[in-house]
């Protein structure tokens, strides 16, 4: 313990250990989370660096057993939180994303396996159900806004930043002003266009935070629908001191429609995971597209998303799962396609976008030169940059955005 320094001490109804994780996740550094019981025992430690869980203990357990263990520990009223120190010349090597394994753990819970902490000699401990869902509520005298759209997914690397990157420019090439608004603490649009300005410029979390107002931080592009709004700069301590106003669906709501008006769009790119940061800002958008990348184990964690929106409905603005995107479609792969088809048959009709995108190797290297795919050459636009334009008109028509007309008689050429 002399080897610590305390940081941050949080009781468990102001922070549940799914959002403490994942905010202290957000930082490079290394952190140590003491589960503390109403007795003031440690029950358990978990270790998290860059997002990533590098070690666990809860009495005899170890690893990700322990892991599960301290997530389903009841006994469990209060964390706190410690770094080193001195910074360890090594780390351990990860046991997996801070993401992944709260999914995990929650699929475990689903499936009725008893929680490792919660059984004794009589038996796996029953573990008591959550509170009634408070009745919804809706706005008063709120002031006319577009839509606040959020791209989704319960795990990363599934594309979500270049869909919100590239469908945000087709928008604004149709003449919708457009705000494209980065809320991941690492910064995905900024790391994905070219330029130190992008990358290293304040942002939403400098107004969010009260040091910058938004007209001082909004970077404008060659395309004058179309503005973006980096993440910004969100330190380690920063995050830990105001974790109950990063993880609040209320704050955000607030920042987001202060940004939003009557006629510009908001898009915005949400952190990937289902809590902390990334469950209150989906909670405080008006609509949700999931994106589904074409492979398997990406089809097996949708269901969590969607559970995660339907908790959400009992706010006074729930948020809308609008659809499902479908995203790095390989039509020449068995597994892509049967990811697909699969898709198709599973969730509720018509709520798949009937538009795809495929894998194409013309994304890697418009990610590699930061710029969108419509930019990537300037003498030729790649073909593949039309499906966003495509998929823009598809989103349009189920946020309500533009007038949606019956199909009516065909328009004869001549």
């Amino acid at each position: 313990m002399n080897d610590l320094i305390p940081v941050l001490k949080c009781d468990r109804q102001f922070a549940p250990i799914e959002d403490l994780l994942q905010v202290v996740g957000v930082s490079r550094q290394y952190f140590c989370i003491h589960c503390v019981g109403e007795d003031g025992c440690v029950l358990g430690s978990i270790w998290v660096k860059s997002g990533f869980v590098v070690g666990a203990d809860a009495a005899t357990l170890s690893g990700r057993e322990a892991i599960f263990a301290l997530l389903a520990d009841r006994r469990v009223s209060a964390f706190s939180v410690y770094r080193p120190r001195k910074s360890p010349a090594s780390y351990p090597a990860p046991l997996g994303s801070i993401a992944e394994l709260l999914l995990e753990a929650a699929e475990a819970q689903d499936q009725g396996s008893p929680p490792a902490a919660e059984t004794s000699a009589a038996g796996p401990k029953a573990v008591p159900p959550p509170p009634p869902r408070p009745p919804a509520m809706r706005l008063e005298a709120a002031e006319p806004h577009a839509p606040i759209v959020a791209f989704a997914s319960a795990k990363g690397g599934v594309g979500k930043t270049t869909l919100a990157l590239n469908v945000a420019l087709a928008f604004a090439e149709a003449g919708q002003p457009v705000l494209l608004v980065d809320t991941d603490p690492l910064g995905g649009i900024g790391h994905s266009l070219a330029g130190q300005n992008a990358r290293h410029a304040q942002g939403t979390y400098d107004v969010l935070l009260g040091r910058k107002q938004p007209h001082e931080v909004i970077l404008s592009t060659r395309v004058p629908a179309l503005e973006i709004l980096p993440a910004g700069e969100l330190g380690s301590q920063e995050a830990l001191q105001n974790l109950q106003r990063l993880t609040s669906p209320e704050t955000w709501e607030a920042l987001l429609r202060r940004l939003s008006g009557e006629n510009r769009l908001v898009i915005v790119d949400v952190p990937a995971g289902l809590h902390g940061i990334a469950s209150a800002v989906l909670g405080a958008c008006t609509h949700a597209f999931a994106i589904l990348s074409a492979e398997p184990l990406a089809l097996r964690v949708v269901p969590q998303l969607l559970q995660s929106l339907e908790e959400h409905g009992g706010r006074r603005s729930p948020t809308v799962l609008a659809g499902i995107i479908l995203n790095c479609v390989q039509f020449r792969h068995g597994a892509s396609i049967g990811v697909v088809q699969g898709a198709w048959a599973s969730f509720t009709q018509g709520l798949v976008l009937e538009t795809t995108v495929p894998r194409d190797p013309v994304f890697l290297e418009a990610s590699a030169a930061g710029v969108p795919v419509a930019f990537l050459d300037r003498a030729k636009r790649p073909p593949v940059a039309a499906i966003f334009r495509h998929l823009a008109d598809d989103i349009a028509g189920r946020i309500g955005l533009y007038d949606v007309k019956a199909a009516g008689e065909p328009l004869r050429l001549l």
